[in-house]
């Protein structure tokens, strides 16, 4: 599971997108032909995010359903922040506000009882933007920048390229060009460290 789980990820982040579909698929087949039901909502949402990240948000919308259902099934809450933080992403770019913030606060419920997991501060980008929909701009700009702020302290810098433009943007429009110039400069490292398209 680690393995194969780990590699998909990997794969993924690298845009070598039909790799990490196939890789993370036979890890999931394997699971099944074992038995280990326990590990199959965590290839879904990793399924989901590579969906996701490769644009085909109709897949990553099925691969979250089926995740957060196999979650449910065997009682596993690992997965689930991510699983409705990435419904919620998708939802407020398709104007589903109203799954969207459903999605988003769902997230953020789960996240409260468990404390921080594996991309588990998606589930503030996603509420965030939900604010920012809702037309609280403010709001929406302070729980993007403690987002940002909290993956910084940890040096959570592969997040880097997915919240910055959305916190430059709130920055932005928040006239704080301080914010706005770190962050693109942050985001501007960490690809000119990187050979990723």
């Amino acid at each position: 599971y680690t393995v194969r789980g780990v590699h998909g990820l990997i794969l993924t982040d690298l845009d070598r997108f039909d790799e990490a579909r196939a890789t993370l698929q036979a890890g999931a087949r394997i699971a099944e032909e074992l038995g280990i039901r326990l590990h199959l909502s965590s290839y879904q949402v990793f399924l989901a995010f590579e969906a996701f990240a490769a644009g085909d948000w109709d897949e990553a919308l099925a691969d979250a359903q089926v995740g957060l259902e196999l979650a449910e099934e065997v009682g596993e809450t690992y997965t689930r922040v991510w699983c409705q933080s990435l419904r919620s992403l998708i939802l407020v770019h398709r104007n589903d506000l109203r799954g969207a913030r459903y999605a988003a606060d769902t997230a953020v419920a789960e996240l409260s009882g468990t404390g921080p997991r594996y991309r588990s501060h998606w589930a503030h980008w996603a509420r965030a933007l939900v604010l920012e929909a809702d037309g609280q701009a403010g709001e929406a700009y302070t729980v993007m920048a403690e987002c940002w702020d909290w993956c910084a302290g940890l040096d959570l810098t592969m997040d880097y390229r997915m919240l910055g433009p959305d916190l430059v943007r709130l920055a932005l429009g928040g006239h704080d060009r301080e914010r706005a110039r770190a962050v693109a400069a942050a985001v501007t490292g960490l690809a000119e460290r990187n050979q990723v398209p």
